[in-house]
């Protein structure tokens, strides 16, 4: 299939799963897939009408944001602290971002109307401020009080759909106008720009001065940071939808068609793969050489060096969204299933599971 249909199928399905209602038993649907950010004591997940928090050691609920669903205002992407850990900022699907207090779930004093469009991607916290890719292709940089930074915002043309990566002053993001782009964080301007060929929603990866990112284009590119120059670039067997990992000198992506690859980060070459049950879309979580991935299908995998299964572990429900680790357990969201979060443990036994009340 070529790849600017199935990029319109993807867009399509994407709109119906984000613009689904649902209400009742249908908490759990699919209206969106989760967003989750972690510290060693609380758990935050941005999902459908609300932003919650819960207790990292045992998943009690400490508060939901608003404190009744309102109409309009449902949630997508995962929340980012501040740098003093006292606000949340969480964007949502009806063009706003919201501060929030973050030990007590009330407003913290303001929101952000600026955009135009929906937040699909993460927020970013970095060098004393806050950095918002917007649906409508915009990238705005604010203060912890909710007020611009820049004179304008960074203006792509195109949707974003993945939070920028920060390193040493510049801010690294993919649009969907098949760019790559090099802004500095400071007055946002464009440093560079690199033509990735197709679209990407994955938040850049940077390491050693290289950057890494996969593509909709099935290829996972190694680009040098100061210039956008190509360092290498890798063949997958399908999209790359969600964000690579790099640990110890090996490039971690998975691709939709359900392969894992590990990947030379100096020279590009192939060094394992692995074969899931089911789509791969949250990019994976790499911990003391375990890789750990979810998929479409509900399976999740603990992945040794060389490809060998650790453990897997089988939810009710779907994975779309990267597994989290809190410095005890691993954080693992699902949606159409029968709970939202599950904690489980090195060996791939659960700790406890968080579904909403209705």
């Amino acid at each position: 299939m070529q790849t600017s249909t199935r990029f319109f199928i993807l867009v399509f399905a994407l709109s119906a799963l984000l613009l689904s209602a649902c209400t009742g038993a249908d908490r759990l649907a699919a209206s969106s897939w989760p967003g989750v950010t972690v510290t060693e004591s609380t758990v935050y997940a941005a999902f459908g009408s609300h932003v919650y928090a819960l207790s990292a050691s045992d998943g009690r609920q400490l508060w939901q944001f608003p404190a009744e669903a309102e109409n309009g205002v449902t949630f997508f992407s995962a929340p980012a602290l501040s740098g003093d850990g006292a606000q949340l900022i969480a964007g949502g699907y009806d063009n706003t971002l919201y501060s929030i207090d973050a030990e007590t779930g009330e407003p913290a004093g303001w929101t952000f109307t600026g955009a135009s469009n929906r937040y699909i991607a993460d927020m970013l916290v970095a060098n004393g401020g806050i950095f918002a890719a917007n649906g409508n292709g915009n990238l705005y940089a604010l203060d912890f009080s909710g007020n611009p930074v820049w004179a304008d915002s960074y203006d792509t043309g195109e949707p974003i759909w993945a939070a920028p990566a920060a390193d040493g002053g510049i801010l690294y993001f993919a649009s969907l106008d098949h760019n790559l782009h090099a802004v500095d964080m400071e007055n946002g301007t464009q440093v560079w720009t690199r033509d990735l060929g197709t679209a990407s929603s994955g938040i850049p990866v940077i390491a050693d001065g290289v950057l890494y990112i996969g593509t909709f284009g099935s290829r996972i590119f190694a680009l040098d940071a100061a210039t956008g120059e190509e360092n290498w670039s890798f063949e997958t067997g399908d999209w790359v939808f969600g964000s690579v990992a790099v640990s110890d000198g090996v490039v971690y992506a998975g691709d939709i068609g359900g392969l894992l690859y590990a990947v030379d980060a100096v020279s590009g070459e192939e060094l394992w793969r692995f074969e899931a049950e089911g789509g791969i879309f949250g990019g994976p979580l790499v911990l003391d050489g375990v890789v750990y991935v979810g998929t479409d299908t509900g399976q999740f995998y603990a992945v040794s060096e060389g490809g060998e299964i650790e453990w897997p572990y089988t939810t009710a429900g779907k994975i779309y969204s990267p597994a989290r680790f809190n410095g005890e357990y691993i954080i693992i969201a699902t949606v159409e299933g029968e709970v939202l979060l599950t904690a489980l443990d090195a060996s791939g036994n659960s700790r406890w599971t968080f579904t909403p009340e209705e």
